[in-house]
């Protein structure tokens, strides 16, 4: 944190006590200092150099959102400290590879003598990086199909929807060193066909009905990426969580959203949007190998599921000790695969963004 930013904290804490900034924490050597986060503050990059890594209980700590960028470090945490002491939540649900758009509703149009009427398409549900379709004036159009997903194993439009981690809408995840994936994005659902009709109960003035589709909802983002290494001491508390869920794009009975976004349904519509695919769970590591001592509480959790807690399509959780350390592990996973070893083969640097 910069000198005017830690004066302007101390002025506010003066003059409101008990009042505390959310902080940004990008990457950073941190030359032997601590760092402790508090709820609100958002991380990301690499972090080490560090003496005593702090999450304070009740803190929900955000890793800042993949944004399109192979080296800006977001949707990523990797820290290495001497101590790393959790009592709070790390979470980089939805921070990974993101969603696509979703298709458009069909637009409706008719048109007689004594009546017409047009209808345009309903709006798409918004992908962060997808592409959305518009709908036209044509009668009874079919809606467009959703944007494509982002990530090594996307969702396809118009077929498996769900993102993979590391096979298309599947966990697919083999490997024994500390490589680790963000979950790959939902892709959007389809929108609805239009409707149209005319009412001729009365034949000398028929009433024309036009009706546009449900826009369909965008993809559901990918799980980031969580690693910590502790060299001397390893904490996760009762009630502390790790966690890089892919988030749910989208459920039957609600518009279109991606978690974000949502679009509005169109007037009138028959049946339901489509939802948009499930985005993939991302990884974790927890490196334990160089820390003779680490304590996983009961009532901790690390957490790597697919949108709407899904193990079909969840991340990998890693855990890697050190067999002659005292170890106490009772942390609830949750997750598309688990693996605690004491071997493991080490990669450089230490994790990868893609697997």
């Amino acid at each position: 944190m910069s000198a005017s930013l830690h004066s302007i904290a101390f002025t506010a804490l003066a003059i409101f006590p008990g009042f505390a900034f959310s902080a940004d924490y990008g990457p950073a050597h941190h030359g032997g200092s601590d760092i402790s986060l508090n709820n609100g503050d958002r991380i990301w990059g690499r972090h080490d150099g560090i003496r005593v890594f702090t999450v304070a209980t009740s803190a929900t700590v955000t890793v800042a959102p993949y944004d399109g960028s192979t080296t800006s470090g977001r949707g990523t945490l990797d820290v290495e400290a001497s101590a790393v002491d959790v009592g709070g939540t790390i979470t980089a649900t939805g921070s990974g590879f993101t969603g696509g758009g979703g298709g458009a509703g069909g637009g409706a149009s008719i048109t007689s003598m004594r009546s017409s009427c047009n209808s345009p398409g309903g709006v798409p549900g918004v992908g962060d990086y997808g592409t959305s379709f518009t709908g036209g004036y044509v009668s009874g159009l079919n809606g467009s199909p959703g944007g494509a997903a982002d990530g090594p194993f996307p969702g396809i439009p118009g077929g498996q929807l769900d993102g993979g981690y590391a096979a298309a809408a599947a966990n697919g995840d083999s490997s024994a060193d500390a490589s680790l994936s963000m979950g790959s994005g939902g892709a959007g659902g389809s929108g609805t066909p239009g409707w149209a009709y005319l009412d001729t109960w009365d034949p000398l003035n028929p009433v024309a009905n036009c009706f546009s589709g449900m826009g369909g909802g965008g993809g559901g983002r990918g799980g980031g990426i969580i690693r910590l290494k502790a060299t001397d001491y390893f904490l996760l508390r009762s009630g502390a969580r790790i966690q890089a869920d892919g988030t749910y794009g989208s459920d039957l009975a609600a518009t279109g959203q991606d978690g974000r976004n949502v679009s509005p349904p169109g007037s009138g519509s028959p049946g339901v949007p489509f939802p948009g695919g499930r985005g993939a769970g991302g990884g974790i590591l927890v490196d334990l190998t160089a820390a003779p001592q680490a304590v996983f509480e009961s009532g901790s959790t690390m957490s790597s599921l697919g949108g709407g807690a899904n193990t079909g399509n969840g991340g990998t959780v890693k855990v890697f000790y050190n067999p002659a350390a005292w170890r106490q592990n009772y942390a609830t996973v949750q997750s598309g695969r688990y693996f605690w070893t004491p071997a493991f083969t080490a990669v450089s640097p230490g994790w990868e963004l893609y697997d």
